[in-house]
């Protein structure tokens, strides 16, 4: 009987363990990927007038840190972004400004990060999701067929649960079997209960999103760590956060620079890539 007791302690334990290792995580229900993206959607609000505060670090091709620019994010309004960089001294390097929706703005097109934590019109998301190779279907396509007691077939290959580090989330996927080895093409994943952006891989880039805070109703992440083939490329972190009216008034935009020509260079790809 000690011995049976011993046997099931030690299976319990191995399947446990598995679990917790585990990318892949089985759920009775598989949420139909339009609900996810609208979800988020609707996570996106409210933003109508806000400042955020951020240090911004660049990586070198080894991984360390090689240089640090202080950014100043504003939304005059819901559609409109202006971004100054400065260095860390206070030294003006580059301005920049955006049409949120618009899928471009002055012929380039709009970086995926506003479509992560900004735009809040799912019709948007869905389209430009849908481009980056996020495989989504329509609500009548979801709908149309059904399954069992549920009113749709689930996406079963493409909508699934996986973990990332000690989270888990639901993941829109070529793919979903791959994800474990980063083999399913594009990739989006959002937390399981609050379909906030916790991960997205693009391409050759990576987007990790880390403790989330709310100011002013906005749920912003106090950490962004974008990669790029694996490397770390770009950290975000926010220092100071204000939303609300009145917020977008308290830092003036003027052309012209400053700064080295290095500065200038980093900021012209982040102006291009990220923001």
């Amino acid at each position: 009987m000690k011995q049976n007791k011993n046997l099931k302690a030690i299976f319990h334990f191995l399947v446990m363990s598995f679990l917790i290792a585990s990318p892949c995580v089985s759920y009775a229900w598989i949420p139909p990927s339009n609900h996810v993206i609208k979800s988020l959607a609707k996570k996106h609000n409210p933003l109508d007038e806000a400042k955020f505060t951020n240090k911004v670090t660049f990586y070198n091709r080894s991984g360390q840190p090689s240089k640090s620019l202080t950014e100043t994010l504003i939304f005059t309004n819901a559609e409109h972004v202006s971004i100054r960089l400065t260095t860390e001294k206070g030294a003006f390097v580059a301005s920049h400004s955006r049409n949120l929706y618009s899928a471009k703005s002055g012929g380039t097109v709009r970086p995926v990060l506003y479509d992560l934590l900004y735009v809040k019109n799912a019709a948007s998301l869905i389209e430009r999701f849908k481009e980056l190779g996020i495989p989504l279907k329509t609500e009548v396509e979801i709908y149309s067929e059904k399954e069992g007691s549920l009113p749709y077939k689930p996406e079963v290959g493409t909508v699934g649960y996986g973990r990332f580090g000690s989270r888990i989330g639901v993941v829109l996927a070529e793919n979903v079997s791959k994800i474990a080895l980063d083999r399913g093409g594009a990739q989006l994943w959002v937390e399981r209960n609050s379909y906030l952006p916790m991960r997205a891989i693009f391409d050759s880039t990576e987007y990790v999103f880390e403790q989330y805070r709310s100011e002013g109703g906005f749920l912003y992440p106090n950490s962004i760590l974008i990669k790029k083939f694996g490397n770390p490329w770009i950290r975000i972190e926010n220092k100071t956060s204000h939303v609300g009216a009145g917020s977008s008034k308290t830092t003036t935009m003027h052309p012209g620079g400053d700064a080295d020509s290095e500065d200038q260079d980093f900021a012209q790809d982040y102006f291009k890539w990220i923001r």
